[in-house]
């Protein structure tokens, strides 16, 4: 695994004792919106560190695969939300969302890896990485989820610089970034 991944975190980030789950992108601006806490918990404010992430996990798994290893120990994770309605006809389920099931048309895979829980059962399944391509709004980049310190390096935090006219502070490049060409002086897009 050679690729180079990118991950977006807070000022509070702590590299040396790293908690919550790294979302990871080989573009950096698929981070964009992510932190360690989680989708849209950062300030908008606040320009935010970036890391390299180096993987030292030997397979990542697909949504797919961690979906059914969660579900094959147990876990009530349903496609949508009729799926569980007609497990509740069938007598095979009781209970209402959220407490009783989770609903992948509400929860996507990084919302899921913010679950204890959902962290345990992957534990359990030895699945220590997760890719897959995320919808975050009109984009669906693809994500790679950390959440087990053992199965990454950081390098940086890396030197940024603010892009031209951006909208707030998360809007960033990479001062020494590659995407950016001779010709225009501006990021790749």
């Amino acid at each position: 695994m050679t690729e180079k991944l990118y991950t977006r975190v807070t000022q509070d980030f702590d590299p040396t004792a790293p908690t919550g789950v790294l979302v990871c992108a080989a573009n950096l601006e698929d981070t964009y919106g992510f932190s360690q806490h989680g989708y849209d918990m950062l300030d908008y404010d606040i320009a935010p560190d970036i890391y390299e992430v180096v993987l030292s996990v030997n397979r990542i798994a697909s949504e797919e695969e961690a979906i059914a290893a969660a579900r094959e120990l147990g876990m009530p994770i349903y496609d949508s939300h009729a799926d569980f309605d007609n497990a509740v006809a069938a007598g095979k389920a009781t209970g209402s969302w959220p407490n009783d099931y989770i609903c992948l048309e509400e929860d996507p895979i990084n919302k899921l890896l913010e679950r204890d829980d959902f962290r345990a059962a992957m534990a359990t399944a030895s699945i220590g990485a997760i890719q897959d391509y995320v919808v975050v709004g009109i984009q669906q980049p693809l994500l790679t989820m950390l959440w087990h310190p053992e199965t990454y390096r950081l390098r940086g935090p890396l030197e940024l610089v603010p892009i031209a006219g951006a909208d707030n502070a998360q809007e960033v490049r990479l001062a020494h970034d590659p995407a950016i060409t001779a010709t225009t002086g501006g990021p790749r897009r």
